[in-house]
């Protein structure tokens, strides 16, 4: 799942990288189903702050996030 949605979020934001890390991680350790943790930019750096809180981005970065999440689902697991 990580890397379906890494290509599609790096496809539909260029510029923006999506590394993907493994390993223990506290907000996820209660997690009782397969789960992963997005993060998307840094509220320290200026530029993200501006593109975080473009609404264009928001919905862009959110669908592309939903579309690879109900892909995922349905069994487009490729």
């Amino acid at each position: 799942m990580a890397e379906q949605l890494q290509k599609r979020l790096t496809q539909a934001l260029p510029g923006w990288k999506f590394p993907i890390r493994s390993g223990p991680m506290g907000v996820l350790a209660s997690a009782t189903m397969p789960a992963i943790a997005i993060e998307v930019g840094n509220l320290n750096n200026d530029a993200h702050v501006k593109t975080l809180t473009d609404p264009e981005f928001q919905t862009k970065l959110t669908a592309t996030i939903a579309a690879g999440i109900e892909q995922f689902a349905v069994g487009g697991r490729k």
